[in-house]
């Protein structure tokens, strides 16, 4: 059940490359716990800038229905095609 965490953001990459997808979403189809989810992978790549949130204003990142979606590069290509991890 365990991955590695590079395999994981690999998956979480691809996934939200389809669109925002909100946690609970991410939490059934990877089988997660949603804080765990959140602090260890979701909030890190959205520092990194992989992720993005759909609603990063500031008092509004906890949201019930905060969303996250690949950042695309300059070319328009998804950040997410390095990690590894196909889905």
């Amino acid at each position: 059940r365990r991955l590695a965490p590079k395999i994981m953001r690999g998956i979480i990459l691809r996934l939200c490359e389809q669109g925002y997808q909100p946690l609970g979403r991410l939490v059934r189809l990877l089988d997660r716990n949603p804080v765990a989810l959140r602090t260890r992978f979701l909030a890190p790549m959205v520092e990194e800038g992989r992720l993005e949130l759909r609603f990063p204003e500031p008092g509004k990142r906890n949201r019930p229905d905060q969303a996250y979606r690949t950042v695309a590069d300059r070319e328009g290509r998804q950040t997410g095609n390095d990690e590894g991890g196909g889905v």
